[in-house]
């Protein structure tokens, strides 16, 4: 007997390690070493941050454009078949929206990234200098997200004020006001808006209408905090993979029950952010396939009197009738898997009408699907994006070919000034856009009539919407003004604020500095 008990725990353990090195093969990647930088680590994220920025500022200028018919899904009602409605390729017009969720997930990944490697690292010896970082952390956090956009609406409300500057429109809010003094203390109410405790998405911070997602990335930033507290008191500590297994496993269910049952969605994302990032610092899914296949070996019917085979030291192949070959196939096609599934729930045709998707192909069995707190125009396409967001950043964590594009020099660029991007591209389409729109053909605001801008250079509307001629030439003007705007607001508005911050926290002893990038920095 006890020469039986001695070959199965030899086998299990060979077998751990089998499962364990063939954790990074296939097209998984491996994990960075220790050592290496948090910068060089994460890049790819930063990419994907950048690369959604640019969907955002991409759909709110589109529409003045195609007056909204590549919004439509493909083959609604039989009649809408635009190549810029086909799923999967719309987000690079309409994606604004599947990009909120995306940086909610990051966000909650980028701010527990590195506590949670500190609990691993140190164990129990980690909660007291964590929690001296936390403290420094929510000291931070305002200063990081809401202190650019004051600024930027500072100086916007100072811009409307130029005379010719700013081409607005009387009918639409804010209504340009009589003189500076009216325009800031509009502006100002920018901090009564920034109160998190109040329902943000229901109504947008008018001057730009962008800001709505400050607060609730605020309160997501607190929540996280909150959660990484708890850990510093030993609920994670050390290498060990089973506490955090079971907290991962209880990130995603209750994530899941959030955004099933209430409205607030997007405690789902930060929730499954931090799940993330258990799963890149802990083998969560090893544990998980290690888990599955011992359960199946202990609860399979016995097939006769020797359900063992003898063992030896030498034998390095897992027995063939575990899950071990089917969990290894799973593990190297379950990231792509994940990238399909979650790339075309993110292109839901569901704003702003929620018939969009009901009358479209491939999205009317999923449209009933919708749970109650989301059957409105309003936050309908809420629920699917915030699904899809999950499979698509676990994906970009683990696809070796998927990483090396966001890696690329022009992604990691747009992730550096995404957060500037986000905030300015509202404040300059009255400056930029609403002169080259006319300028081309398109609509021109009474104030330009008879100008220099007024159908100038008009070009044929020549192709479907989102890829006529006049489109494209306009947007191929319009995006460098606006990443050129951006950039220039980085250096001289995000970047100071981000160092002041910093500085803050080590004078009171709270941080000490470290590297960084941009996604562990959390730039919304």
């Amino acid at each position: 007997m006890g020469h039986h008990l001695e070959k199965q725990r030899l086998y299990e353990s060979k077998e751990r390690r089998s499962i364990e090195s063939s954790r990074h093969s296939g097209t998984t990647t491996r994990a960075a070493s220790p050592d290496q930088s948090t910068s060089a680590r994460y890049e790819h994220l930063d990419g994907l941050r950048g690369l959604a920025a640019v969907c955002v500022v991409i759909m709110h200028v589109t529409p003045d454009f195609t007056a909204g018919l590549h919004e439509h899904g493909f083959g609604e009602v039989m009649e809408y078949w635009h190549l810029t409605s086909f799923p999967f390729i719309r987000l690079i017009w309409s994606g604004g929206n599947a990009a909120v969720p995306i940086f909610f997930v990051l966000s909650g990944f980028a701010l527990s990234i590195a506590p949670l490697r500190i609990l691993r690292e140190k164990g129990r010896t980690a909660g007291p200098g964590l929690r001296r970082k936390l403290i420094g952390a929510v000291l931070r956090r305002p200063i990081r997200l809401y202190a650019p956009a004051i600024a930027i609406t500072m100086l916007q409300a100072v811009l409307r004020q130029v005379p010719g500057l700013c081409i607005l429109n009387p009918n639409i809010s804010p209504v340009p006001k009589a003189n500076l003094s009216q325009e800031l203390s509009s502006a100002a109410k920018i901090f009564k808006f920034f109160w998190p405790f109040q329902d943000h998405e229901a109504a947008s911070f008018p001057y730009n209408q962008v800001m709505w997602t400050l607060p609730i990335e605020m309160n997501g930033s607190l929540l996280v905090y909150a959660m990484l507290l708890l850990f510093s008191f030993g609920a994670i500590t050390g290498p060990g993979v089973r506490a955090p297994a079971t907290v991962s496993a209880f990130l995603f269910i209750g994530g899941a029950i959030v955004l099933q049952t209430t409205r607030h969605w997007s405690v789902a994302c930060f929730a499954w952010g931090v799940m993330l990032a258990m799963i890149d610092q802990w083998p969560v899914d090893t544990h998980f396939h290690y888990t599955t296949n011992h359960l199946y070996k202990r609860f399979r019917p016995m097939r006769g009197a020797q359900t063992l085979p003898i063992v030896s030291e030498k034998t390095v192949q897992p027995r063939t009738d575990s899950l071990f070959a089917v969990l290894t196939k799973v593990d190297a096609t379950t990231p792509h898997l994940c990238l399909f599934v979650g790339w075309y729930l993110l292109s839901i045709p569901g704003y702003p009408d929620h018939r969009y998707c009901a009358d479209t192909l491939g999205w009317k069995w999923l449209n009933g699907l919708n749970p109650r707190p989301y059957n409105n125009d309003f936050r309908f396409h809420r629920y699917w994006t915030t699904v899809g967001s999950l499979p698509v950043v676990y994906a970009v964590l683990r696809i070796g070919w998927l990483q090396t594009f966001f890696q690329s020099k022009a992604l990691v660029f747009l992730g550096r000034v995404s957060f500037a991007l986000y905030l300015v591209h509202i404040p300059m389409k009255p400056i930029i856009e609403e002169r080259i729109k006319p300028l081309v053909g398109g609509h021109t605001n009474p104030p330009l009539e008879g100008t220099f801008w007024d159908h100038y250079w008009t070009i044929s509307d020549v192709g479907p919407p989102g890829l006529s001629l006049r489109y494209l030439i306009a947007m191929a003007v319009i995006m460098p003004c606006f990443l050129l705007v951006a950039w220039a607001a980085t250096i001289t508005i995000d970047q100071p604020f981000v160092r002041m911050s910093k500085n803050l926290t080590r004078k009171l002893r709270l941080d000490r500095p470290r590297r960084t990038s941009v996604t562990a920095r959390s730039e919304v």
